[in-house]
């Protein structure tokens, strides 16, 4: 029959034996003080109300909350830009341009953005390259409006002179002006009444009994 034996006594580094250690470890009345049951209730209750508040808001946003972010996440992303159509060119059989687009600009002004101290230099010289008087300058920005037309169809490099003036209230806007090499007896409108009745006369007389008939190829 074996017998348990009794745990050695620690030593320390001299080779001494260490007392054993008792079980009261501090003395503190930190340690000792007990907290109330419901300040860990409450903590417990704050923590899972946070969670909860947590939930309901995913809840909403991935839920009814979702087109609004769906939007604003468009507007940041995506953009509708507006590309005016021109007008293409006119070729006859041979490939020669009678009728093409050329880019100019709208010179416009907002009148109440026009600062009333402007330099008279600056209005004098608006005015030349607008080609029209100072007067009739001064009327178009004296007007009660919010926006006005200076000139139309201006050529870019006299555009480009009215932007170094810098007088503010005054913009300018890209268009297109029609432009024909052969001059203008090569302008063709549709829109036109005489070429719609010389066209109804042409077909009414290739109708007409008179036309003498085209033999047709011997195939």
């Amino acid at each position: 029959m074996s017998m348990a034996r009794p745990n050695p006594p620690r030593r320390d580094r001299n080779g001494t034996a260490s007392r054993p250690r008792s079980g009261q470890f501090s003395a503190s009345p930190v340690l000792g003080l007990r907290l109330p049951m419901w300040r860990s209730k409450l903590v417990v209750f704050l923590m899972f109300a946070a969670f909860g508040a947590l939930a309901l808001r995913a809840a909403w946003i991935q839920g009814p909350g979702n087109q609004f972010y769906e939007a604003e996440g468009k507007k940041r992303f995506q953009r509708t830009l507006e590309l005016p159509a021109t007008r293409g060119k006119i070729l006859d059989r041979n490939g020669l341009v009678l009728a093409t687009s050329l880019p100019v600009k709208a010179i416009w002004a907002v009148p109440e953005d026009v600062p009333n101290q402007v330099e008279a230099a600056k209005i004098r010289q608006l005015a030349k390259l607008l080609g029209m008087s100072e007067k009739d300058l001064g009327k178009k920005l004296s007007e009660d409006k919010g926006f006005v037309y200076l000139k139309r169809q201006v050529l870019p490099d006299v555009a480009d002179k009215i932007a170094a003036l810098k007088i503010e209230g005054i913009h300018q806007t890209r268009e297109y002006k029609r432009f024909y090499p052969e001059g203008r007896r090569w302008r063709i409108s549709s829109a036109s009444p005489t070429w719609k009745t010389a066209a109804r006369k042409a077909w009414s007389w290739r109708a007409s009994p008179a036309w003498p008939a085209v033999p047709a190829r011997a195939r």
